[in-house]
């Protein structure tokens, strides 16, 4: 599986993995760029979401293999049939909970996205014209980005906006979608998503694996973390 490369992280006896911010400019302290949001604290939380995150995956892994090896059903005679009905129905009971931990996964994955977003709009000074005259503020979130193309006024992100569309429609289909009661799939050779959305009215299944998503946000998520320390 692939692992999200989270930047700004020392490793010690006493804690494997601590935040450092020392290679952000000391710039960010200034009451400049904490107009909004704690520009330090909310970089520090996003390094702590992704570190959450690897240790979720690893996990996850390992709850996926024992997800593939689905029981089967024997129907020799009464008694292996009821055995065996029962761990099929414990196996059941795992696939509900593996839908969870999908959704739980986009979620993180979502939110370390929108924060990043944030970041990168305090860092350059973009920020979401506001209708009906209201002061701008930072982009916020995956979707400000995509509406009415704004990003494309973002050079340096317009490469990764097929990751950006990807993610935003999955998680949108987990919280919206209600086609999503029946979903329960898994990936046969690697963990996937598998999520529906409802587009124009009509439900469209999204498959994707893990590990593409991971790629994917590894290389917005280094884009991001270069811009911001330049």
């Amino acid at each position: 599986m692939e692992k999200i490369k989270v930047k700004d992280i020392i490793s010690n006896e006493i804690m494997h993995n601590e935040y450092i911010s020392a290679q952000l400019p000391r710039k960010y302290n200034s009451s400049h760029y904490n107009r909004y949001v704690n520009f330090m604290l909310k970089h520090r939380n996003l390094t702590c979401r992704l570190l959450y995150l690897n240790e979720f995956i690893d996990k996850y892994y390992l709850y996926w293999i024992n997800l593939v090896k689905e029981p089967k059903i024997d129907t020799t005679n009464d008694n292996t049939l009821l055995q065996s009905t029962l761990k099929h129905k414990e196996w059941e009971h795992l696939l509900t909970n593996d839908y969870f931990k999908q959704e739980e996964f986009i979620m993180h994955l979502r939110k370390a996205t929108d924060d990043c977003i944030v970041l990168f709009s305090i860092a350059t000074e973009s920020f979401n014209p506001h209708p009906k005259g209201k002061k701008p503020r930072p982009y916020e979130m995956i979707g400000e980005l995509l509406k009415k193309n704004e990003i494309d006024k973002f050079p340096a992100l317009k490469p990764h906006e097929p990751f950006l569309k990807t993610i935003n429609a999955i998680s949108n289909g987990f919280k919206h979608c209600v086609a999503n009661s029946t979903t329960f799939k898994i990936g046969e050779f690697e963990p996937c998503i598998f999520v529906y959305a409802n587009k124009d009215q009509f439900y469209n299944e999204i498959g994707v694996t893990i590990n593409s998503l991971i790629v994917d946000f590894n290389n917005f998520y280094s884009t991001i973390d270069s811009i911001i320390k330049n």
